[in-house]
């Protein structure tokens, strides 16, 4: 592939004097991997006539490009212009989903972090779906972990060879379970999401 200079957005403008000769920062995107965005002459822009980006017609030492490639994140920085463009690679890369929620941590947000008008009461700790058995009007659905003190909410979404419809759902620990109108057999489907208070 090949560099496109529509793909690049300029993100400081710093080509009128005083200040011609600084740094410059720019985004760029690209179908390419970041192997061929790092490799030589790729930025090269040194054409006769030059390809003209913005309002600048050449890069100058020292400018920044974040490029977002197709297998992860680099950012480069121009160290020669003359015959060919140099680059080389700033801040470490990002590969492609590098990032994960252990190097996060487990609470990417937590509740202090939140503003007063904003923190929930109750957050969602669990959620599925279940199909019947049948054999029984109640049903106990396990739940590992779940409290006494949880609260349920179960949706009916196939009624099943009985046509039945959910009268309530009962929470005690570690178990969901929901009373249908009548014996629901095999094949009543039910959604449910379990919330626990806030701590």
């Amino acid at each position: 592939m090949a560099f496109k200079a529509g793909n690049l957005v300029q993100w400081n403008a710093v080509n009128t004097p005083p200040r011609r000769n600084l740094p410059q920062w720019w985004g760029y995107y690209t179908t390419d991997t970041i192997a061929t965005v790092e490799a030589a002459d790729y930025f090269n822009l040194n054409a006769n006539p030059p390809t003209v980006i913005g309002r600048n017609t050449t890069w100058n030492i020292g400018d920044q490009i974040y490029c977002v490639c197709t297998d992860g994140v680099v950012e480069l920085q121009i160290t020669a212009i003359s015959p060919n463009v140099t680059t080389s690679a700033g801040n470490a890369n990002i590969p492609a989903g590098s990032i994960t929620a252990a190097m996060l941590g487990a609470n990417i947000v937590d509740l202090p972090a939140l503003a007063a008008g904003v923190t929930p009461s109750h957050v969602v700790k669990f959620a599925g779906q279940y199909t019947t058995v049948g054999g029984a009007a109640a049903e106990a659905i396990t739940v590992a972990g779940a409290l006494a003190t949880d609260l349920a909410f179960v949706q009916l979404v196939n009624h099943g060879p009985n046509t039945v419809s959910v009268s309530f759902a009962v929470m005690t620990a570690n178990t969901l379970t929901v009373t249908y109108s009548a014996n629901p057999g095999a094949g009543a489907i039910v959604n449910y999401q379990i919330i626990r208070a806030a701590s």
